[in-house]
């Protein structure tokens, strides 16, 4: 009998270059879901995972809990079979993509919570896939990468570089909170060897239309630090404006309603600090909204 030759299996760079690559996210929140969606929409098998029961059914029932995220396309995926969120570690299992996306909160007294990214750590590595690539999408300060996830994920005897791959891709955010920016904005890859690059960067090219390579994760979380510094600085000039702007405002207004012996009020005044008038903040709310507007647009 003529046997029929054997199909050999596809590599990790061929299965990422067809968009034939299972995708596992862990973390299902603001970064996490859309990033799902977006490789769902691109033809990629996607699997999320969470441990918020409440993150799991509705994307079982297609009905997005973040803003902007379309509903329509994200019921269809669900439907299709594209995308599906489960809350056990097993789903990695089958994963040749892992994308860390837990958050690393922060306060005054502790710059970063790492507990999320460990306990995210120590269930990949107990569930990898020999030759699957690991990405970290999370906030991290540099060195996180090499210096912290990297021992983490080989506790279980796999070797990076070896085993499997590492990189870093800072999430795309816009702090105005448009998902636009995941498709529009440069998006940074790096990997931890030559390879791990390559590979993030084919994989993220299904998703940014502009993709970076770094010399190293180091410049990436580097890089994600100072944007984000950035963005809470801009965010936090705007509040403040806005703050001074009523403040100012209400001055102006109870001056103008409370006019001193022996001096005569304007004989005309702006409609909305007319004291025969009540008071629209509609104007001014509209103002300050605007000012932030201007202000977050120029930063990015």
């Amino acid at each position: 009998m003529n046997s029929q030759p054997r199909t050999a299996p596809l590599s990790l760079t061929e299965k990422i270059h067809t968009a034939q690559a299972r995708v596992s996210i862990i973390g299902l929140g603001s970064v996490g879901l859309p990033l799902a969606s977006a490789f769902a929409g691109a033809g990629l098998l996607v699997a999320g995972l969470d441990l918020d029961r409440h993150r799991i059914d509705a994307i079982a029932r297609g009905e997005p809990y973040v803003v902007d995220l379309d509903a329509v396309l994200l019921c269809r995926q669900v439907e299709e079979g594209r995308l599906r969120a489960s809350s056990d570690p097993a789903v990695l299992a089958a994963s040749d993509v892992v994308i860390i996306c837990v958050p690393t909160p922060y306060t005054r007294t502790q710059p970063v919570n790492i507990h999320p990214l460990c306990h995210a750590a120590k269930l990949t590595a107990e569930h990898l896939c020999p030759g699957a690539l690991v990405v970290l999408e999370s906030i991290a300060l540099p060195g996180t990468t090499e210096e912290l996830l990297r021992p983490l994920l080989e506790t279980e005897g796999l070797i990076c570089g070896r085993d499997f791959e590492l990189a870093y891709s800072p999430a795309a955010l816009d702090p105005a909170g448009k998902l636009d920016r995941l498709r529009t904005a440069p998006r940074i890859v790096s990997g931890v060897t030559a390879n791990a690059g390559q590979l993030a960067a084919a994989l993220y090219r299904h998703v940014a239309a502009d993709v970076v390579q770094t010399a190293s994760p180091s410049i990436a979380e580097m890089g994600n630090l100072l944007e984000n510094s950035f963005h809470r600085g801009d965010i936090a000039l705007a509040n403040e404006m806005a703050a001074g702007l009523i403040a100012a405002t209400q001055k102006l207004v109870a001056t103008s309603q409370r006019p001193s012996a022996g001096r005569r009020a304007p004989a005309s005044m702006p409609a909305w600090l007319d004291k025969e008038k009540p008071l629209d903040y509609s104007v001014l709310n509209k103002q300050v909204t605007l000012a932030r507007e201007v202000l977050l647009i120029g930063s990015m």
